[in-house]
């Protein structure tokens, strides 16, 4: 029987809105991604992916998250997370990014308190209970290593989630089953690699390259093609530049609407889409 996952990369408020977006314009067309065994979802795809792995309607929760925007939202953009990434991917391996990333949480107070951060997840999966499709990634602190959470792994889906989205700087960790937390995207924006296995996958990916030495999603689904049927799905010439920004939050709409313009298209145009994931 052929196997079917979908992974769901990280990319901030941005990330959210487009992969929303390219979903919804799928479905709507009649490729239905919620049909897959796995899907893995890291950090703004962690969120997205319970959303989808419950059944909800993608175009539906687009639109009620750009009604709900927070405060917090509007205040990332002005965050220097990017200016701490460049020092911590000076790395030479993921694993010393990672403890790189780990060190930074550790020693910075984060800009959003723990009460905020924990009532907008509310708001983005808290309705949300963990299936047997969804899998989300986190970044141990200490080990600088990428985990893979699912519904058997002892925690709540919203904890899960705010690991996978708990950004450097922005956000504090999160204490999991004994262990600190971080976003599951810092030291590859999509871990596609832990769709190792399925006959025929998904990757929809906002970030596009790697830091230093880190992988880009190229070269990971070069590495998945070998022995799977991967469909990789980037931000089109509408989307890059909308999404460039990624926790722009007053683009949310924009964004939105140019992923379901994009789904649309490639429901239309991508064989493989049809051939495999039409429902």
């Amino acid at each position: 029987m052929t196997t079917r996952a979908v992974v769901l990369g990280g990319g901030g408020i941005a990330g959210i809105a487009w992969e929303s977006g390219v979903i919804a314009g799928l479905a709507d067309n009649g490729i239905k991604l919620n049909t897959a065994d796995k899907v893995i979802g890291t950090s703004a795809g962690s969120i997205v992916g319970s959303a989808l792995t419950n059944g909800q309607s993608m175009k539906d929760y687009l639109a009620a998250m750009a009604s709900q925007s927070a405060e917090q939202d509007q205040s990332l953009a002005s965050m220097d997370f990017f200016e701490l990434f460049g020092r911590a991917a000076a790395g030479s391996s993921a694993e010393e990014i990672g403890k790189n990333f780990g060190r930074i949480t550790q020693s910075r107070e984060p800009a959003i308190a723990d009460d905020a951060r924990n009532n907008r997840m509310k708001q983005l999966v808290g309705q949300f209970n963990w299936t047997d499709a969804l899998t989300t990634t986190a970044l141990n602190v200490e080990t600088g290593k990428t985990h893979q959470f699912n519904k058997d792994s002892g925690v709540e889906l919203l904890q899960a989630v705010a690991a996978s989205s708990a950004v450097p700087g922005i956000w504090g960790s999160v204490h999991l089953n004994g262990e600190d937390w971080i976003d599951g995207g810092l030291t590859s924006g999509n871990n596609a690699q832990f769709a190792e296995g399925y006959d025929q996958v998904v990757v929809i990916a906002m970030i596009e390259q790697g830091q230093g030495t880190l992988p880009n999603v190229y070269d990971e689904v070069k590495e998945l093609s070998k022995n799977s049927n991967v469909i990789l799905i980037t931000p089109d010439d509408t989307s890059r530049p909308l999404v460039a920004d990624s926790f722009n939050a007053s683009l949310v709409e924009k964004i939105g609407a140019a992923g379901y313009a994009q789904g649309v298209k490639l429901a239309h145009e991508n064989a493989d889409l049809r051939k495999y994931w039409y429902n």
